[in-house]
């Protein structure tokens, strides 16, 4: 798998492990948990928002995925935090 492209990992990482994902992220209060797709990490939900207050400089580009509707996305993220 290691000679894939990176997008088409990600997209194998959501189509294999999407479920997962999104419930270990319905209960994370304080964790980043990362998932390698190639030469880039991702972050989904409220590990991305962890990531981005711990590391302000480091380089996020947020998505949005055709056919990945994201739960809670219509209503707010799961990450009910406020901003420092």
């Amino acid at each position: 798998m290691s000679s894939l492209p990176s997008g088409v990992r990600l997209v194998r990482l959501l189509n294999e492990h999407l479920g997962e994902i999104m419930g270990r992220e319905r209960t994370n209060h304080n964790s980043i948990h990362l998932y390698c797709t190639g030469p880039y990490w991702v972050a989904f939900e409220c590990s991305a928002y962890q990531l981005r207050h711990v590391f302000p400089d480091s380089e996020i580009t947020p998505m949005r995925l055709l056919g990945y509707p994201f739960p809670g996305r219509s209503t707010g993220s799961f990450c009910s935090r406020a901003s420092p």
